[in-house]
């Protein structure tokens, strides 16, 4: 699927170039080939996938409702392939943290699946094996973004020049390059967030980082008298597989089995692979089982990635292989005694040499500043509610706990609930440098509550966002800034997200399916329903408008960009008993077209300058 440069100085030009492969622009690129735009795809690993597949936790953390709502589209067919590829089974590791436990590789041949067709058909370049290293200026307006620079392994420079410029790398590494980015905690003094450090900003407090391990049993057997002492000698005893929990309480773990009070075991939680060796006696665990070490044991808070990333990068890495020898010399055995000798690394599951991720699992970048940053209060159910507060130019859905680790210098965890939630077309906006989008973990959005964010469907559903309106702006003629600040120019982004199964706003009776959830969804973010259907996730599309819902669709209706006189023909023609689904039947004629790229342009032909092809 990659193509790489063939010599120092290749340039290309693209309609979009997304810089990180994860899942944000992953998501991002295919959003916008979709939509007709030719796209550079670049990433620092030699793999796509960030967190599913580099950084090997393929288990991805999501919301209750993922089977069926609240997730785009393209991230159902991602799970759909895996579970395809193990032949429908729901859950094919058998990892309790997760829906969806899988192997890294299951995971990035549904990424390639998603992203070949626009590879073959040429609107899309992917360079892996490349990082940024500057940005490029626009003749005008000042201070705008015209594509970036980015030099491989071997020390060569590409320079890729597009209209439109996504940060989706893992750390905000182009937002380290225009400026204008925060990273670690914000205090709370500025939005009255409790889960902040302090009063005052500390931008030393970074997350954990965590590098996995995929680590396989290979018997059950102890240690023989003379080994079990020499390793109880030797033994680091930093560890233990019990945790302080986020409730102020300390969570009892056992290895193979259930807790003291309860608790489901150890090595269970983020396990991807099922072996099909002996049963473990009073546990599913059996032989040949292959779980991502991924443990508050190996969250490595000594410093922080971006702050000082060689040593973050080693010492994590010195951490968890600690960790690791911990595990078969000196953690308790469920049958007595101590140590897993049987425990091996699995450098076939890791898709690395040595059975270490090959990186380190990310779960901090910088941040856009913003004055409008989202915050935890944006995430908080409102009062009454089943959601959090609606967002009038939401692109994306998020809902997941606002999942704090231990933050450089302030070892304590959060584990804050929150409701279910929209991100703003304007954190995706960076304030000082148009042309330059945010499309993954680096959008507007305080520490705590990119915390909730950072997770995978919500990674995935911004990248889709920043791809749309990327392509929307190039359209309409104007930059994304501009876009994002014109009421009409965040419906045309939302539109464009809703034909591609992308939802904005949460129904959980109203699925992507539904003929008419995009009107639905449009006419509920716009104040078209109001009153019950406001505090419930239930949209009752086929019951009767309430009076406050009759009262907001016409000034829902012009926002839409429905003329108001259309607006008003189309629903004075609805009777008494009408329902929302009958409006957005009625409204549905009047909608403007949607601004769209021609099918051909001449940057998908440029695509094809100085490149070849490799498998």
């Amino acid at each position: 699927m990659t193509r790489q440069p063939t010599a120092e100085g290749t340039e290309l030009r693209c309609d979009v170039l997304v810089v990180g492969g994860g899942l944000g622009g992953v998501a991002a690129a295919l959003a916008a080939t979709d939509l007709g735009a030719a796209v550079v795809l670049t990433e620092v690993e030699d793999l796509l996938g960030g967190q599913l597949t580099t950084q090997l936790v393929a288990c991805p953390d999501e919301h209750p409702l993922v089977e069926s709502v609240g997730r785009t589209r393209s991230y159902a067919r991602l799970r759909d392939s895996v579970r395809r590829a193990h032949r429908g089974e729901a859950n094919p590791g058998g990892g309790w943290v997760s829906r969806l436990c899988a192997g890294p590789a299951d995971y990035l041949r549904g990424i390639e699946d998603l992203l070949e067709p626009a590879v073959r058909g040429g609107r899309l370049v992917v360079l892996t094996g490349h990082r940024p290293v500057a940005l490029l200026p626009a003749a005008r307006p000042v201070e705008a973004v015209a594509g970036a620079q980015l030099v491989d392994h071997e020390g060569r420079c590409t320079t890729v020049r597009a209209e439109v410029t996504l940060d989706a790398t893992e750390t905000g590494d182009l937002l380290g390059l225009a400026g204008g980015w925060v990273i670690g905690s914000e205090g709370s003094r500025p939005h009255g967030e409790e889960h902040a450090v302090g009063p005052e900003p500390d931008p030393l407090a970074e997350q954990a980082v965590t590098w996995c391990a995929a680590v396989r049993l290979e018997h059950l057997a102890p240690w023989s008298d003379d080994e079990e002492a020499a390793a109880t000698d030797s033994a680091d005893r930093r560890f233990s597989l019990d945790l302080d929990g986020w409730d102020g309480t300390r969570h009892a773990y056992r290895f193979f089995t259930d807790g003291p009070d309860g608790r489901p075991p150890f090595w269970s939680y983020r396990r991807l692979v099922r072996g099909t060796g002996a049963a473990v006696p009073g546990s599913d665990a059996r032989i040949g089982d292959v779980i991502c070490l991924n443990w508050a044991g190996n969250d490595y808070a000594g410093s922080g990635l971006v702050a000082d990333p060689d040593d973050t990068r080693r010492l994590s890495r010195e951490l968890t292989l600690d960790f690791v020898e911990w595990l078969r010399t000196r953690c308790p055995r469920d049958d007595g005694g101590v140590g897993y000798p049987g425990l091996t690394l699995a450098p076939d599951v890791a898709l690395s040499e040595d059975g270490l991720a090959l990186a380190p699992y990310v779960r901090e970048s910088r941040r856009l500043v913003r004055p409008d940053a989202l915050t935890l209060h944006d995430l908080a159910p409102v009062p009454g509610s089943q959601r959090a507060r609606l967002q009038s130019d939401a692109v994306a859905l998020v809902w997941y706990h606002a999942d704090l680790h231990a933050r450089v210098g302030h070892p304590g965890s959060v584990y804050a609930p929150t409701a279910p939630a929209q991100v703003p077309l304007r954190s995706l906006v960076h304030p000082g440098r148009d042309g330059l989008l945010a499309a993954g973990k680096g959008i507007a959005a305080t520490q705590v509550a990119a915390a909730a964010t950072r997770v995978h469907p919500a990674e995935w559903a911004v990248g889709e966002a920043a791809g749309a309106c990327a392509v929307v702006a190039i359209a309409r003629g104007v930059s994304p800034g501009v876009l994002a600040g014109d009421a009409l120019g965040v419906v045309q982004v939302q539109r464009a997200l809703l034909e591609r199964g992308s939802p904005v706003a949460w129904t959980a009776d109203v699925a992507d399916d539904d003929p008419d959830h995009d009107l639905l969804q449009l006419l509920l973010v716009h104040g078209g329903c109001a009153g019950a259907r406001r505090l419930s996730l239930d949209l009752r599309p086929d019951d009767p408008l309430h009076p406050d819902d009759l009262r907001g669709l016409q000034p829902a209706a012009v926002v839409l960009g429905i003329d108001p006189v259309s607006a008003s023909k189309a629903l004075e023609a609805l009777g008494p008993t009408a329902t929302p689904r009958e409006a957005a039947v009625a409204l549905r004629p009047y909608l403007p077209d949607q601004p769209r790229l021609p099918e051909t342009t001449d940057h998908q032909r440029s695509h094809d300058t100085d490149h070849e092809e490799t498998e």
